[in-house]
């Protein structure tokens, strides 16, 4: 990350990214599971209030709110429903009231390439960057399974076969964990 932002404060703090927290619970949802012992749940709920309404997320930026729900609905199915919640600690100068001590999810965004960012966000540069490099190894992986699969093809002895089928199962790991983004067409 560094070689591609050299300075790290370039952040114009324009605030989207922390009021556009998406999820696929319910406030509801979460709190039962929090309820229930789960630490992402409590945690989440921790960070994060819910919008009263979609129209009061899309205030903030309707592409990115589209852009939210249809990576969900690609992700996890045509029904899925998206909520949206922003954070408990940010001014309305978009300052942080907890920035020394803000979470590794804050300090590490955007670690997620493939969450859409504001087009006037300073990050979208670097989060382009980025996934134009799982890009490129999701086609090396495409292009391993072919090779694989003509190896495959003359491989007899049976330890070359489990190296194989370990290289195949790796290579498809890799481009099912983008298959939200589009993977199979890259």
């Amino acid at each position: 990350m560094a070689e591609i932002l050299g300075e790290k404060k370039i952040c114009n703090k324009c605030g989207k990214c922390c009021r556009l927290i998406s999820s696929t619970k319910s406030y509801d949802e979460l709190c039962a599971e929090a309820k229930n012992g789960d630490n992402v749940a409590v945690n989440f709920l921790k960070l994060f209030l819910p919008y009263e309404s979609l129209t009061d997320a899309i205030k903030i930026d309707s592409h990115v709110v589209d852009s939210l729900i249809e990576m969900n609905k690609l992700a996890y199915g045509e029904k899925t429903q998206t909520y949206f919640y922003y954070c408990r600690y940010i001014n309305e100068d978009n300052s942080c009231n907890v920035y020394n001590m803000r979470p590794k999810l804050c300090r590490q965004y955007p670690k997620n390439e493939f969450i859409p960012v504001p087009e006037e966000c300073s990050y979208s540069g670097y989060s382009f960057a980025m996934r134009e490099k799982v890009k490129a190894k999701v086609r090396k992986a495409k292009e391993e399974l072919l090779d694989i699969k003509i190896m495959r093809q003359n491989a007899s002895e049976r330890s070359v076969l489990e190296r194989l089928n370990k290289l195949e199962k790796k290579a498809t790991q890799l481009i099912e964990e983008y298959k939200a983004f589009g993977s199979y067409g890259w």
